[in-house]
């Protein structure tokens, strides 16, 4: 399976660090769709949920929402997984809402994002 990256534009985005990407694979008649979050050096994710928006027809969702609370890392892994009803190719949407802060301050933001990645699967 292929996946590409979509990253946002937004300016609040732009502020935090916030750096997201969306991948998916598909393994042994599942497919595997993970959101990765990344901050710079300077900030952290303290939660992030993220919630498919739009789904190619022929696949079917098994998981359609992901959260994170932070653990301390600042690479959280958001994943969901679906179950393909045949083989094709088409895009999936995923909303990326997180709160971001500063490793020293209290003043945290929320960053709203929408990914997107082209979904293939293959006959098995």
């Amino acid at each position: 399976m292929l996946g590409s990256l979509a990253f946002g534009n937004s300016a609040a985005a732009e502020q935090s660090a916030l750096a997201a990407q969306l991948a998916c694979v598909q393994v042994k008649g599942v497919v595997v769709c993970k959101v990765v979050v990344q901050t710079s050096g300077l900030h952290r994710v303290t939660w992030a949920n993220a919630t498919i928006d739009q789904l190619p027809e022929f696949v079917t969702v098994k998981t359609g929402f992901a959260s994170y609370k932070n653990d301390g890392g600042n690479r959280p892994n958001l994943t969901f997984f679906m179950l393909p009803k045949r083989p094709g190719k088409g895009l999936l949407k995923v909303r990326l809402q997180a709160s971001v802060c500063p490793d020293v301050g209290p003043l945290c933001e929320s960053v709203n994002r929408v990914l997107q990645t082209v979904v293939v699967v293959r006959s098995e």
